[in-house]
């Protein structure tokens, strides 16, 4: 008998400290009024963020004040705008795991001041713990933490990912959000999986930008048709695309425009929907940098991979509107590629965009092998645990990549495209009238079409076309540090006219007629008066020769030349002889 109540009590403790190593994930499921609590980005994260949360309750409410208000004695409150949780739609032929009877319940705070620390807490007649975020400076430098492919499936892979986080804030505690490129749980169907991703103790502190990945859109195997289980989770900007609101979105901090793609809805093959919003929100949105967020990579081939259609779709739009950097997952592996402009490898400062495939940033039993294609790559690591931390500045953008035991194994730079100051007093007349014309003097059949540089933040697109209307070239002006077009094949000897249409972001246009010569001005010699006296026919002039393309002035008498006068000399008088003129 003592052997067997012995043996129980050796399984008992052992099956304590199961329990107690597990993560916590039951308290953070069942707590009631107010639980699976996120802080999300707001459009502008200098003065807005929005925050999601799940109650089993009707009426629960935030309240939020300064960090500083540790009794909340200056809170203000706001009430969410909740809705039954129902995943259950007529034609689904999948199970909905996990997922009790509740309201998914979202607020947006906003008229926030930049640059400060705030924090709430949810609930109805109890609250939450309390959660915490800072809001833009709206100018200077940041860091985010660049994440890829966790997807929980249990306490093992679910801590793995704990522990990367808390790795990355210690690295960096400026850290301003943390951007996730999508899987992060193993299957959206799977309450249980989710309730994984907000037992992560760092959520409470942070503010967490997510891209919806394909195993968001998975139920038991089956890919759904929309994003539902995702956007139970999260509260984004209300500002996506129409055919994906909420999993597709933007927000601006500081200097960068954050552009977040669904790259799993993608409309029969393509990306119409997405793409002629994304052109929107660009050409809004005048930022120093744009980064894009996507699961599906550009260059990846693992997992089934539809890189190449979206590489297609996605590429030309990138190149066009100038983007800087984009970051993905999917491919299970990390890849960093070269400057990428046209699908080619870019020496051009001021076009290419580089393009990261993050890795996992949970368990290794998530690796893929190596199936990438190499030619683009700068850099990559297959079977490997990583992360990034990303710093933003005026000058350009620091990657640092590492690894679960943080060392630093891959580091780059992306030099800016833009200056990011647009200036306060721009003229439209102004600027219209500055548009020019220049030939290269060393060839003269090539030139360019310039202006001036104080467009950022205020034009859009300039399209020059030449003699009878032949279009020349169209630009959507992404960068304020270049201001020309190159021209070539300019006719000899003539004047050419040309036509430039400029677009201005407050939906004008205006027009300007130019032209360019290439006829050589020699210069005149003007003013020439003769005067005869007794001993010489004296005669002065005017002159405005050039002297770099012409080498002296020759003077007849008769036709016959009588004198050479090299034009360096510059003289404007010359005396001839009275009894030169008799012979």
């Amino acid at each position: 008998m003592k052997t067997i109540i012995k043996s129980f009590v050796s399984i008992l403790i052992l099956l304590i400290a199961f329990i107690v190593l597990l993560p916590n994930v039951t308290k953070a499921a069942t707590s009631g009024e107010a639980y699976q609590i996120i802080t999300n980005p707001g459009q502008d994260m200098s003065t807005e963020v929005n925050i999601n949360w799940h109650s089993d309750v009707e009426g629960s409410f935030l309240e939020y004040t300064l960090k500083t208000d540790t009794e909340y004695s200056e809170a203000k409150k706001v009430v969410g705008e909740c809705h039954a949780l129902d995943f259950e739609e007529p034609g689904d032929t999948w199970t909905v795991y996990d997922f009790s009877k509740r309201n998914v319940c979202q607020a947006t705070v906003s008229d926030l001041t930049p640059g400060t620390e705030y924090m709430y807490h949810v609930g109805k007649t109890s609250f939450s713990k309390n959660y915490f975020f800072k809001t833009a400076t709206g100018s200077g430098s940041f860091s985010f933490a660049n994440m890829s492919d966790p997807q929980f499936y249990g306490g093992t892979s679910a801590q793995a990912w704990y522990n990367l986080m808390s790795d990355a804030f210690e690295i960096n505690k400026k850290i301003s959000f943390v951007l996730l490129n999508g899987d992060v749980v193993d299957q959206g169907n799977q309450g249980s999986y989710w309730n994984l991703l907000f037992a992560n103790e760092q959520l409470s502190t942070t503010t967490i930008a997510a891209a919806a990945g394909n195993h968001e859109y998975y139920a038991g195997g089956t890919t759904t048709i929309d994003a539902r289980f995702y956007n139970a989770h999260y509260n984004n900007p209300d500002n996506g695309a129409s055919n994906v609101m909420n999993s597709s979105y933007y927000f601006i901090y500081n200097n960068a425009l954050f552009i977040v793609l669904d790259s799993q809805k993608t409309e029969s093959g393509t990306w119409a929907t997405q793409i002629a919003w994304f052109r929107e929100v660009v050409e809004n949105n005048p930022t120093q940098y744009i980064i894009v967020s996507s699961h599906v990579s550009v260059f990846g081939a693992a997992n089934g991979s539809n890189s190449g259609t979206f590489r297609n779709a996605w590429m030309p739009v990138f190149d066009k509107y100038g983007v800087d950097l984009v970051l993905t997952g999917h491919d299970h592996i990390y890849a960093r590629s070269k400057k990428i402009y046209s699908n080619v490898e870019s020496n051009d400062y001021y076009r290419g965009t580089y393009y990261v495939i993050g890795g996992v940033a949970g368990s290794a039993t998530k690796y893929n092998a190596d199936k990438l294609d190499k030619t683009k790559m700068d850099k990559w690591f297959e079977l490997t645990t990583t992360y990034g931390i990303v710093t933003v500045g005026s000058g350009m953008i620091t990657y640092r990549c590492y690894d679960k035991d943080k060392n630093m194994i891959d580091f780059f730079q992306i030099p800016a495209k833009r200056t990011g100051n647009a200036v306060e007093d721009f003229s439209k007349t102004d600027f219209i009238a500055n548009l020019a014309m220049e030939i290269n003097e060393e060839d003269r059949t090539t030139g360019r079409f310039v202006w001036t540089k104080d467009l950022y933040g205020y034009v859009n697109r300039i399209t020059l076309y030449g003699d009878n209307n032949k279009f020349i070239e169209s630009r959507f002006i992404y960068t304020d540090n270049e201001n020309y077009f190159n021209l070539s094949g300019i006719a000899d000897n003539s004047i050419s006219n040309y036509r430039a249409v400029v677009e201005f972001r407050d939906g004008t246009v205006e027009e300007r007629a130019l032209t360019l010569s290439t006829i050589i001005d020699y210069g005149n010699i003007t003013n020439v008066v003769s005067n005869l006296t007794d001993e010489s026919l004296n005669i002065t002039w005017d002159s405005t020769l050039n002297t770099d393309l012409l080498s002296d002035m020759k003077i007849y008498i008769d036709d016959k030349i009588y004198a050479t006068i090299p034009l360096k000399v510059m003289l404007k008088e010359f005396a001839i002889p009275r009894d030169i003129l008799k012979s």
